[in-house]
């Protein structure tokens, strides 16, 4: 209502099992939220918690905190990681070669940020994964804006003569059109990459992020090929 926002949640009946034996008897909890006049209010209550203690469960538990630790210790200090977990944005097919191109977006675990999306010339999966940056390591910004790269919207024809490109032969699995953006970043950042959206309507501005300049150097195509093929 207005500026004023409230939230709650109920969870009834909450427990956990593991190979049939139950280690937290079933327990309720509730949570409310509310902002007013910019103040905020956050109330967590809890039932009494009972758990049921064997030695496999002893070394579940031992065996999930060496896992999240171990994660921690692996990702906590590094820039970047390899995101290997991709979700569909679309796919694209030209009616008169059958080409197909699918659009993937890098799906970050917590804390890390994505740069742009991925492109794959067949309706697979990407085969290998992407960098995507450790914002506890490196600052990074949302957009600004986004510039519309693909289709352009006026295009030259083999006449000089001005064409529309708002109805390319390109479409989606919805026979929707497929556009192409590339973020534009605030001052002192750089975008290293594009964001795919079905139809014109321009990404969300958290779609992608951007990284300091600092953390960039220029480099010669040469230079961006021979790398490629040294990561193949």
């Amino acid at each position: 209502k207005g500026n004023n926002t409230e939230m709650s949640a109920d969870v009834l009946g909450l427990s956990m099992e593991s190979n049939g034996i139950r280690i937290l008897e079933p327990f309720d909890t509730s949570l409310k939220y509310s902002n007013a006049s910019g103040k905020t209010n956050i109330h967590l209550s809890v039932s009494d918690v009972f758990m049921n203690f064997t030695f496999s469960i002893l070394r579940l538990f031992l065996a999930v905190e060496d896992d999240i630790l171990s994660f921690l210790r692996m990702t906590s200090k590094k820039m970047t990681i390899v995101c290997s977990h991709f979700d569909k944005v679309g796919i694209i097919k030209n009616p008169h070669t059958d080409q197909t191109y699918a659009f993937w977006r890098p799906h970050a675990p917590p804390g890390f940020a994505v740069l742009g999306d991925y492109l794959t010339p067949l309706d697979k999966p990407p085969t290998k994964g992407v960098l995507v940056v450790n914002t506890n390591s490196i600052t990074v910004k949302r957009p600004v804006d986004f510039r519309l790269i693909w289709p352009p919207l006026v295009s030259l024809g083999t006449t000089g003569e001005e064409i529309d490109n708002s109805d390319l032969p390109w479409k989606t699995e919805e026979d929707g059109s497929c556009s192409i953006w590339f973020p534009e970043a605030p001052k002192g950042y750089v975008a290293l990459g594009c964001i795919v959206t079905q139809g014109r309507t321009p990404p969300p501005l958290s779609s992608a992020f951007c990284i300091p300049s600092s953390s960039v150097s220029p480099c010669s195509l040469r230079d961006c090929i021979m790398i490629g093929m040294t990561n193949t």
